[in-house]
């Protein structure tokens, strides 16, 4: 008997499990390593697929009550009674169910279909200027890769900050991409039939199977369809040099040693909405579309780059300003620490909401605390811009109520980071001791 991973929307197994994995998932999957296997399988929207018997048995993961368990699926689950240890007469709904999941943070706002770049013009008179991207409709105005980049983060939950240990790790970021693009099967390409995942790719080597796989479609074009590729690489240091239109990548692996990347003939110059200007030395993840000039080019172009600025420590949780990156990295540690003094019914987090709301005057985050009546929340904002904001009500964000809210003033320390470091780890605690305090008021328990 072997366990598989199996996606869910392809109805294909992608991998067997590794037998120490499948023994924590057998044995002892409450366990802290059982937990966090269990909760990267369902933010990459991950079944388990059980050999014990043909077709295979399925079981979805569900959290609920501040754990993760694998559900077998109400129709489709049935395993072998004689022999496989995950049989059970009580199966699932025909719906993952999952116990306040912030859906209503999140909101009804994902675009699931994305153009990247127009089609061969019916003359094939192709220029530089022609090789550009169209924006899909967007309240905020937001940059296509970017939005697509926001969605698959929104998508594997990765904006969400359990005070786990942060360190750096290019392995772990490279592992979160991977979970990213796996998700990326939900969302099509618009003008084509492809799923965005049969075009995207991640790192160095990815950037060199999407031209390999650009050569092979440019013998094969239907519907003057511009074969098309977007590849996400991880960057430390990123240069551009306007004379030749070249962006330089450099990346460093976990010892530190440096790998470059060069970015040539770029039609464009790179999209970069955050607070962050080039050259720059800092972790991010560089966007770049990949296309053909003409049909008749023998090599793809670089159509177009976009450059998001992340958490990094591990994190590819974008942030637009060092303020962000600082909070959130603060407030990890922040929770970290209160892990060691809360129930073990209760639960701590903060989320970067509403990455595709996306507002540059607004630096916001949501504190919560789980309990076993409600969810109770904060609403911390960032000041982050010279210009005043408005102040909306807390409500006027999501659909969920706020505790209460609090604005904290990041452009007054003026880059000193310790200084603003500090005062995050005040406010921090005194929002968990409010919070914590108002678990038990009776108010708090009405819906």
């Amino acid at each position: 008997m072997t366990l598989h991973v199996y996606d869910k929307h392809s109805y294909n197994s992608l991998y067997e499990l590794s037998e120490h994995d499948e023994g924590i998932l057998r044995d002892n999957p409450r366990s802290d390593a059982g937990q966090d296997l269990l909760s990267s399988l369902k933010s990459a929207n991950r079944w388990i697929a059980c050999d014990c018997k043909q077709p295979m048995a399925l079981m979805y993961i569900r959290y609920k009550d501040f754990h993760y368990s694998l559900v077998n699926h109400y129709e489709k689950g049935v395993h072998d009674p004689s022999r496989c240890r995950f049989f059970s007469s009580v199966m699932g709904g025909p719906k993952e169910v999952t116990r306040d999941t912030d859906e209503a943070l999140i909101g009804d706002d994902r675009e699931d279909a994305f153009f990247i770049f127009r089609k061969f013009a019916p003359d094939e008179e192709q220029d530089k200027a022609k090789v550009s991207s169209k924006a899909s409709p967007s309240l905020k105005k937001r940059d296509s890769f970017l939005r697509i980049y926001d969605n698959l983060i929104e998508s594997t939950y990765q904006n969400f900050f359990h005070g786990k240990p942060m360190f750096r790790s290019q392995l772990a970021i490279n592992k979160r991409l991977f979970i990213a693009r796996d998700a990326s099967s939900e969302f099509f390409v618009k003008g084509t039939k492809k799923k965005l995942l049969d075009v995207l790719y991640v790192g160095k080597k990815g950037y060199e199977i999407a031209v390999s796989e650009l050569l092979k479609a440019k013998s094969n074009i239907v519907d003057r369809e511009r074969p098309t590729a977007i590849v996400l690489l991880l960057v430390d240091q990123l240069e551009f040099n306007k004379r030749t239109n070249t962006l330089a990548c450099v990346s460093y692996d976990d010892d530190g040693v440096p790998s470059l990347l060069h970015l040539n003939d770029l039609v464009k110059p790179p999209v970069i909405e955050a607070d962050v200007s080039l050259p720059m030395k800092q972790s991010c993840i560089v966007i770049a579309g990949l296309t053909f000039i003409n049909k008749e080019d023998e090599l793809p172009v670089v159509g177009k780059v976009a450059i998001q600025p992340i958490v990094g420590e591990g994190s590819i949780c974008p942030v637009e300003n060092a303020y962000e990156r600082w909070f959130v990295l603060v407030a990890n540690s922040v929770i970290l620490e209160w892990k060691k003094r809360l129930g073990e019914q209760e639960k701590l987090y903060v989320q970067k909401p509403s990455l595709i709301s996306y507002d540059p005057t607004h630096s916001e985050f949501v504190l919560t605390l789980k309990t076993q009546i409600k969810p109770l929340r904060c609403l911390v904002r960032l000041t982050t811009t010279s210009n005043d904001l408005v102040d909306l009500p807390a409500d006027s964000f999501t659909n969920t109520k706020f505790q209460f809210v609090v604005t904290y003033d990041a452009l007054g320390f003026k880059d000193d980071r310790e200084k603003f470091v500090s005062g995050c780890i005040t406010l921090l605690n005194e929002c968990i001791n409010r919070l914590h305090s108002i678990q038990y008021d009776r108010g708090a328990y009405e819906f």
